[in-house]
Parts: C-alpha cells; sequence; structure tokens
C-alpha cells in the first residue's frame, strides 16, 4: 500500500493499521487524522464578547423543511410543524453588516438564513458552517471550497454569490442571493406531473448553468432536485443550480487524493438516488458523471420517482452499476419516443455510451 493511500485511509477513519515497519511520515499522518476527529467532538471556545444568538423556526418532521413560525402545517406532506430554535453566533463582520431574520434551510454541515443587508437595505441569503463542525477541518475545508468555486462561476443559472469569509470567531460564511422560490424536490412532491414543455424549459437551463461550470473546469457531483431553485417570474420558471459543496475539478491525477479528503465516505447517502455508476465505484470523475445525475434527475421530473432505489444505499449503488432502468415510457405513456432516447442515453453505464456533453443534450432538448 502506498503512503498516499494510507494517508487517504487515515483521514477517512482507519486507525488500527499495524505500522510495520516504523514510519515517521505514517505515524505523524496517523496522529493528525486521529487529533482532527477528536477535536471536531469539542466544545467551541467562544470569545466573551460574541453573543449567542437564537431565532425561532418552524420544521417539517417528515421532510425536514424550515419554515417561518406564521405557518403551521407543511405545505408539501400536510404534517404539523415542530417548532424549534436555531442557536448562531454573528462574529464580525457578519454582526455589523447584517441582521438574520428568519431561516431558510438546513442541512447536515449548514444552515441558511434570511438576513437584510443593513447598508445596501436588501434582503440576501446566509449560509454559515455550524459551530459543532468549526473544529473539524475536512468540514472548513468543504465549505471554504464551495465559496471559492462560487466566487468564479458567475452565470445566470449559478446562485450568485455576494460574499465569502472568515467571521471573527473562525466561522466561515458564504452571503449570496435570496430566491423568491422553491427546490425541485419541493416541487415534486406538489405536483403530480410535468407537463413535457415545462420539463424541458428547466431541464434547458440546468443543462446551460452545469455547462458553464463545465467549461469553467468545475463538476458539480452532486446534481439532484433539491439542489435546484426554482423562482416564478411571471409565465417563466427561472433555474438556479446551488449547493457546489462537494464539486470538484477536471484536474490531473495528482489533486485526486485532496478531492478525495473533501468528500468522505460517510456523506454519499444524501446522494445514492443520483451517484453515476463510476462514482459509486470510486473511480476517477469528469463531466459526464453530472449528465448521468441529470438523467436521474430528468427521469425522477418525468415519472415521480428515481430510476434506482433500493433498500438501502449499498442496493441502490449496485443498481447504478449493474441494472438496467425500467424503460420511460413503461412508467409514463405520454412521454415522446425521441423524449425517451435522450433519457436513456444519458442514464448509460459506459461514460463512452452516454451523452457526451450538457451542450449536447441542450442541443437534443431543443429539437423536441
Amino acid at each position: 500500500v502506498s503512503l498516499d493511500n494510507k494517508e487517504s485511509g487515515f483521514d477517512a477513519g482507519a486507525d488500527d493499521y499495524p505500522i510495520k515497519p516504523f514510519n515517521l511520515k505514517e505515524l505523524s499522518w496517523r496522529m493528525r487524522a486521529w487529533l482532527r476527529r477528536s477535536l471536531g467532538s469539542f466544545p467551541l471556545v467562544v470569545p466573551a464578547s460574541v453573543e449567542r444568538q437564537e431565532i425561532r423556526t418552524r420544521v417539517c418532521p417528515q421532510c425536514d423543511t424550515a419554515f417561518d413560525t406564521t405557518i403551521t402545517v407543511c405545505p408539501d406532506d400536510r404534517s404539523p410543524l415542530v417548532e424549534e430554535v436555531v442557536e448562531f453566533l454573528a462574529g464580525e463582520p457578519l454582526s455589523e453588516n447584517y441582521v438574520i431574520s428568519g431561516v431558510l434551510g438546513r442541512s447536515v454541515m449548514s444552515t441558511v438564513f434570511k438576513v437584510w443587508h443593513k447598508t445596501r437595505r436588501c434582503v440576501l441569503a446566509l449560509k454559515l458552517l455550524d459551530c459543532s463542525h468549526l473544529k473539524d477541518q475536512s468540514y472548513v475545508r468543504r465549505f471554504e471550497h464551495e465559496g471559492a468555486l462560487l466566487k468564479k462561476l458567475k452565470h445566470g443559472n449559478i446562485i450568485n454569490i455576494h460574499e465569502f469569509g472568515v467571521s471573527s470567531i473562525g466561522q466561515p460564511y458564504i452571503v449570496m442571493d435570496f430566491i423568491e422560490g422553491k427546490s425541485l424536490d419541493r416541487i415534486l412532491k406538489r405536483t403530480e406531473k410535468f407537463s413535457i414543455q415545462r420539463f424541458v424549459q428547466i431541464c434547458k437551463q440546468i443543462c446551460e448553468g452545469v455547462g458553464y461550470a463545465h467549461s469553467c473546469g468545475v463538476i458539480h457531483r452532486d446534481l439532484k432536485p433539491a439542489n435546484i431553485l426554482i423562482e416564478k417570474r411571471a409565465q417563466f420558471e427561472h433555474v438556479y443550480i446551488v449547493d457546489f459543496g462537494v464539486a470538484g475539478t477536471l484536474v490531473a491525477d495528482e489533486d485526486a487524493s485532496e478531492q478525495l479528503r473533501l468528500t468522505r465516505s460517510g456523506e454519499i447517502f444524501g446522494t445514492a438516488l443520483y451517484m453515476s455508476p463510476e462514482q459509486c465505484l470510486g473511480r476517477r470523475l469528469d463531466s459526464r458523471c453530472d449528465v448521468y445525475s441529470l438523467g436521474c434527475l430528468m427521469y425522477e421530473v418525468l415519472t415521480g420517482q428515481p430510476p434506482f432505489i433500493g433498500r438501502n444505499v449499498l442496493e441502490t449503488l449496485n443498481k447504478h452499476i449493474n441494472e438496467a432502468i425500467v424503460p420511460l415510457r413503461q412508467q409514463r405513456a405520454d412521454v415522446p419516443e425521441a423524449l425517451e432516447k435522450i433519457v436513456h442515453r444519458t442514464l448509460e453505464k459506459d461514460p463512452q455510451r452516454r451523452i457526451s456533453s450538457m451542450n449536447e443534450l441542450v442541443h437534443l432538448l431543443e429539437k423536441l
């Protein structure tokens, strides 16, 4: 086993590997990995000058969506909402420039707040890494990675970033546009069937945004309905792609180990329904993995369910690798045959047989 592979193993959680013969560099990696995991469980030491603040929100116990306190029932699944108190810290410059007024969403890693910019006098979205993760460098680096990527991606279908930095207490933050819209996964819960025209209009915009990211050397690696925001504009629906936290770059092999360390093994569970076969197998990825993930999303938008659902994560991954999809028109008869062929080509197991790029996919959709 090479030293590089051992380092990646220690970062992922291995700690019982016998070190024979003795290797000082290998021992330092083992100690560093153990300390990084251990420190992540220690409480954050907050300066006395920084006040802990809290805000009330209501959360759906079924879908975990956060809502304003004026709403009592989840509009998606009709479940009664549970009131929760979200605690946060706001060191400088956040407390100086922003007033936090609500919770827009949350994940294992971070919380997104609705904020008012005091100087610009406008509503924005503030994404904060949760305090519990501030001493886990893998989370901090992943969050900083997302901010750095978003700063260089400027496209109408990618969420726009206004500010990216670290507060006085060492808490990374990203300030983004506030979108008056809903995520595609929430829309899917409330919509029985997408018309073909609406489907094409949304998918073309996703292709254009992701295709632009590819042209900048960035692959998203986590395309799914929850990461697509849709804002209504008169008779038009505008698409925004969000959450580049596990995005990778189209880079040489020497950078691959760094990307692997940003996406640890435990973080596969939220995206298994949309992972390409090569991603499931841990192989090196290129832009075609996003084509496959988008194919899973397209299949779900048209039929109401993803193409592969297992009883658990491993069974789902195995289906992506080995099982053939149920033909699209067998699930929904009114889908044009030409569209079925397009979706099937995005879901080819072999990347060489798959639609090669988002540009090609846009061209095929336009021909419909």
